[in-house]
């Protein structure tokens, strides 16, 4: 189980294999505690490699707060998911409906099923 982070000027491409869920929380402080989070206007992360994603709507609920205390004023951010799985697709939807409710019209969110045509659409602005 690893989570590699690439980052840009106002992006981050997270790569996380093995266990998904698990690395959900250790993933959102690696994030919030570095001072470039601040900047990050669209964020992709790839789970092509991840193998296990077991995650139920009150796991996905306290992710999505810790997001919204950890950025709170943050301004709007896209955020691309690279994956095959439909078990990931279901925790996609899922976790951006408790984000929007927590913070409205804060995300967008959006899966892919290779990493280029996430790029595209990240490249693309609102």
């Amino acid at each position: 189980m690893t989570i590699g982070l690439a980052w840009s000027d106002d992006r981050v491409e997270i790569r996380i294999d093995g266990d998904f869920p698990n690395q959900m929380v250790a993933l959102n402080k690696m994030l919030t505690r570095d001072p470039r989070s601040r900047s990050v206007r669209s964020m992709l992360i790839d789970v092509l490699d991840a193998d296990t994603f077991n995650a139920d709507v009150k796991l996905l609920g306290a992710i999505a707060q810790m997001d919204v205390d950890a950025y709170q004023g943050a301004p709007y951010i896209r955020v691309a998911v690279v994956t095959e799985s439909a078990k990931m697709m279901q925790i996609v939807k899922v976790y951006a409906t408790e984000y929007e409710t927590r913070n409205p019209g804060g995300a967008d969110y959006k899966v892919f099923p290779d990493r280029d045509a996430a790029r595209e659409w990240l490249q693309q602005r609102p």
